[in-house]
């Protein structure tokens, strides 16, 4: 079986993404630490910082799997494409605290069904604004570290950055 061992570059730029979307002082996240008790919040904060270590070290290994399998011709550039894609798509299903041994899975849901509900037009629930808001945190690191910006993005951060 093969080590994988992440480089210190690697565990740099991870420290940063996860240093820019710290959910104590993200605008996504950090005015909940308002409407939290500070035990509350502080739990929050703690499992969403694990959650986007996690997401990323995972996309890591993915891609390093992906990469022992090309270059063992295990498998070829599609099979490759798939299992990245597939990797990606778990985070979009995965439950914040689905694997936690102790109760913290429940103490997350229980402080998430605190905040405001999300409702769609229709007025069907889609959640809440704290478990909407740490799922888009774990998005966006994925993207910084695995998806290149797309041209448009990068025009509106661009035009931002200006003042335009």
């Amino acid at each position: 079986m093969a080590d994988i061992i992440l480089t210190a570059a690697e565990r740099h730029r991870i420290g940063e993404i996860s240093s820019e979307l710290d959910p104590a002082t993200h605008e996504l996240t950090s005015h909940f630490s308002d409407v939290l008790p500070g035990d509350d919040w502080a739990f929050v904060v703690e499992t969403i910082r694990a959650e986007l270590k996690t997401v990323l070290e995972m996309g890591l290994v993915a891609r390093a799997v992906a990469g022992f399998a090309t270059s063992e011709q295990i498998a070829d550039e599609a099979g490759v494409d798939h299992l990245l894609e597939d990797c990606g798509a778990l985070w979009e299903i995965a439950n914040f605290g689905a694997c936690f041994e102790d109760n913290r899975a429940e103490r997350w849901v229980r402080i998430c069904s605190t905040t405001r509900r999300i409702v769609d037009n229709e007025g069907r629930s889609k959640g809440n604004a704290l478990a909407a808001a740490a799922f888009a945190l774990r998005d966006l690191a994925y993207q910084m570290m695995f998806e290149p910006l797309d041209e448009e993005l990068v025009q509106m951060l661009t035009y931002a950055e200006r003042g335009d």
